[in-house]
Formats: structure tokens, C-alpha cells, sequence
């Protein structure tokens, strides 16, 4: 049975296959904003860290990678293109090595997945960067969680820089997941 490799159906299978890991997300973040909007990541996984999933479905355009990947390396520890075989030659040129690659196909009407390539620890993430991924009142309650003292009034750029200086890089990650999570319990 024929079905369509797209954005909708791979991301279906993707979330129902992480949920079926033997480590589990504690949430699952569909379509998040990063970078001031500049890109939007279509799957955020939330663990200890968060780790972004990029969908190239069967008819997308892969070259856009050049420009998301360079938003989602700065935001993100842990990326993982989601693709399918007509695109992985393409995909193995335009994504850094410490990105996964899984591939969807198609078997007997169903999406399958399988590792390419595991994601590895982004080298490029810059915690000032990442933390614009959170709202305003998430990073007030970060500071406050990390005892970090702040002035009455502050805005958002200058609460960022507070805080990605208190904090180490693992904290300001696990500070976004923990946000996060909190924000898709709400």
C-alpha cells in the first residue's frame, strides 16, 4: 500500500516511535518557535536536554536546511533530521556530523524508521541564543529557581545575559527542558 512520506505522516510515527523508547520523553513539543522565529523546529523531544527533530518529507526541499540548521545549532544540544531515501545523499552534504539522521520508508503502508546516523553533542550551541526560546515569565522563573538576583525592572535581553551568566551550559539546557516541559503541562 502506497502512502505519502510528508511532513504529517512522518512526524505521527516519529512521535508514537519515541514514546515507545526505552527512555521516554517527558513531553513533546510540536512546532517551537527558536531564534526569534527565524526557524521553527517540527518535533522538540523533551528529556534532560531538549533534542530537535527536523521532517524532510519526500517532496520537501532539503537545501532549507542550510538556513534552519544554522538556527537549530545554536538553540539546540542534541538534532536529528527526520528523512526519507531520496533525500539522504542530499541531507549526509547539507547537515553537520554531529546532527542523527533517521530515515522514514515505506512498508506495506506504514512508516518505518531507522537510524542513519545518531545525533551526537552540538559543539555550536550558545546558551544566550537558546534561552530566547523561552517566554519572558520562564526565564523570570528560572532566575528564581537559581536564586539569581535581578533588578526590579529588566528586559528580556538583559535578563538572557543575567541568567546564561549564572548558569553553566548543562544548567541553561536542562533549565530550557525543564521549562518546556512545564509549558505542555499547562
Amino acid at each position: 500500500m502506497k502512502i505519502v512520506l510528508n511532513d504529517s505522516t512522518i512526524r505521527e510515527r516519529l512521535k508514537s516511535y519515541l514514546k515507545s523508547l526505552p527512555v521516554k520523553p517527558r513531553a513533546i513539543v510540536d512546532e517551537l518557535h527558536v531564534h526569534r522565529g527565524n526557524a521553527i523546529a517540527d518535533v522538540v523531544a523533551v528529556y534532560k536536554e531538549p533534542h530537535c527533530f527536523e521532517i524532510k518529507g519526500e517532496t520537501d526541499n532539503v537545501n532549507r536546511l542550510l538556513t534552519q540548521g544554522k538556527f537549530y545549532d545554536l538553540v539546540f544540544k542534541k538534532i536529528s533530521l527526520v528523512t526519507t531515501e531520496n533525500h539522504l545523499k542530499k541531507s549526509l552534504n547539507v547537515t553537520p556530523e554531529h546532527w542523527g539522521i533517521l530515515i522514514a520508508s515505506n512498508d506495506n503502508g506504514t512508516v518505518k524508521l531507522r537510524h542513519h546516523r545518531k545525533a551526537k553533542s552540538n559543539p555550536h550551541f550558545v546558551k544566550e541564543i537558546a534561552l530566547l526560546t523561552l517566554w519572558k515569565q520562564e526565564m523570570l522563573d528560572v532566575s528564581n529557581n537559581n536564586d539569581i538576583e535581578l533588578p526590579k525592572r529588566i528586559n528580556k535581553q538583559e535578563l538572557v545575559t543575567e541568567i546564561a551568566s549564572n548558569l553553566t551550559l548543562k544548567k541553561v539546557n536542562t533549565e530550557i527542558a525543564n521549562s518546556l516541559f512545564n509549558r505542555t503541562t499547562m
